[in-house]
């Protein structure tokens, strides 16, 4: 007998409740988007109909579904994790970083520049609160600056420093995780923060995402801390941790208002004021984040602070418009599919996430979207909206804007891979993990291969190879940089510095 209608509409439901059958039609649809070079048009047909529908239907059945009493973050969805395999996860993320850390390019010119300012300053200190014109919070130069009085600066030392946050950053995230999830939950977070390529990428560069997303993990550690109050249960400290993590990110990065709107947030409407009316904690709160937000908002003040935000903002004329709208899309599909690269900082073949890891994000805010009546999700998707923001409202693409997402990016796709997880029997779980990780990991080798492929060699390290060499022979020189006319560029100047006589002042001029 043929079925009847009410039998097939049950099983379609049944099928749309199924995180594997979003699992493949996302994958395949990112590995298209991602991979094969459509023109505009075909590639808008193949969202629309790969990703733009399938996900409407999620939204649509997951909203209906029935959520579970726990969400499944904080339940356990692996077994016990083989010490094998930590120690798997820990090596591989410690070689690729000293891959990274042994094999880096020449600077890209605001690399230079950053480490340039930092170099001067670490010889003659300057109460500068904003570098360069893009207006830059001072807490990364002072640090690079300290750091150039212990070493001198040079191509392994600078990115020295973006190796030690990169290989810390993961040990952190899972502690962090643990305060909010649950161990197999916090497992994934490790995952992704460790092995996946968008972490990799930053470390290449010397510059602030790596120090914001260490003070961002920080902070939210705190947030955890408080909200759990049978850990370290001493609320001054803990209020003044998170106080002061949330007032140093006002002087490491312009869009860290942001972080702070949504820490502040969490932290009035998850507690609902219980721990607020200690007036202890209040003062270890709210002290710190005042004595560098009045200091910010004076110096801003003074030194026509958002200058640089206006640029970013501006129009300058209706032409650019269409322009404008694709810059902004552009910080949204650099994450899953790729964009229009128009700069040194970007995915060069996919997107930031490789087609894998995408699907579990989206499947990642479809499990949320379950659980939506909780705070904690509601909180988890409006922040992470909040901060892409300052990529969308700007003009010209730059991945690094959306830099406060990547925490909450794991997480989310961290939710997607739980999700895919349980429809498994229990016992197989581990194999399915290591074997989805194992291809995308190798996605993610290759992306990262690429941008580590010979670039055009410029003038500087064409000179820089010269002068090293002649270091080699004959020790330290005399190298006249203030004669060359490219002061935007200071690349060649930092790289040189540990045998210029003329700049190094611990060198012997004659």
């Amino acid at each position: 007998m043929p079925l009847s209608r009410e039998k097939k509409t049950a099983d379609f439901l049944a099928i749309l409740t199924q995180p594997w059958f979003y699992f493949f039609i996302f994958t395949i649809t990112s590995s298209v988007l991602a991979y094969i070079p459509f023109g505009l048009e075909i590639k808008i047909w193949v969202g629309l109909i790969g990703w733009g529908i399938p996900f409407g239907l999620g939204l649509l059945t997951f909203s209906r579904f029935k959520p579970q009493k726990y969400p499944l973050f904080s339940q356990e969805t692996l077994p016990s994790i083989p010490g094998w395999l930590w120690l798997a996860v820990a090596m591989l993320a410690l070689t690729v970083r000293l891959y990274i850390l042994l094999n880096s390019h020449w600077f890209v010119p605001d690399e230079g520049l950053l480490a340039f300012i930092s170099l001067e300053l670490s010889k003659k200190w300057e109460w500068h609160f904003f570098f360069t014109t893009s207006q830059i919070p001072p807490l990364f130069f002072w640090v690079s600056a300290l750091l150039f009085k212990v070493v001198n600066p040079s191509i392994f030392s600078i990115r020295l420093f973006s190796f030690l946050l990169s290989v810390f950053s993961p040990i952190l995230s899972y502690f962090t995780a643990r305060l909010f999830f649950s161990k197999s939950m916090s497992f994934l977070c490790l995952l992704f923060c460790s092995l996946t390529f968008w972490p990799l990428y930053s470390s290449r560069f010397c510059m602030y995402m790596q120090p914001l997303f260490i003070l961002q993990i920080i902070a939210f550690l705190f947030l955890g801390l408080i909200s759990n109050a049978r850990l370290f249960q001493n609320p001054i400290l803990k209020g003044l941790g998170l106080g002061l993590s949330t007032g140093v990110g006002f002087w490491l990065a312009i869009a860290w208002p942001l972080a702070a709107l949504m820490i502040i947030l969490a932290l009035v409407f998850k507690l609902k004021y219980k721990i607020l009316k200690a007036s202890s904690f209040s003062i270890a709160l709210w002290l710190p984040i005042l004595l560098f937000l009045i200091p910010f908002i004076i110096f801003s003040i003074q030194q026509k602070n958002g200058e640089h935000i206006k640029f970013l903002l501006s129009f300058s004329t209706m032409d650019n418009v269409t322009k404008r709208i694709s810059d902004g899309l552009s910080n949204w599909t650099a994450l899953f599919w790729g964009c229009d690269r128009q700069n040194s900082y970007g995915p060069l073949w996919g997107g930031m996430l490789n087609p894998f890891a995408s699907s579990l994000f989206f499947i990642g805010i479809l499990e949320l979207f379950r659980y939506r009546r909780l705070f904690f999700t509601r909180w988890i998707l409006t922040a992470f909206f909040v901060f892409m923001i300052p990529g969308f409202i700007t003009n010209t693409f730059n991945i690094f804007r959306s830099s406060l997402v990547l925490p909450l990016l794991w997480v989310i796709c961290s939710c997607g891979a739980e999700s895919l997880l349980a429809g498994l029997q229990f016992s197989k779980r581990i194999a399915w993990l290591a074997s989805i990780f194992l291809v995308a990991s190798t996605l993610d080798t290759v992306h990262l291969i690429k941008t580590y492929l010979p670039e055009e060699e410029t003038n500087f390290s064409l000179a820089f190879d010269v002068l090293r060499q002649k270091e080699r022979d004959k020790g330290p020189g005399l190298i006249l940089l203030d004669l060359q006319p490219n002061t935007g560029n200071q690349t060649l100047a930092v790289a040189v510095y540990s045998f210029n006589a003329a700049q190094n002042l611990g060198l012997d001029p004659s």
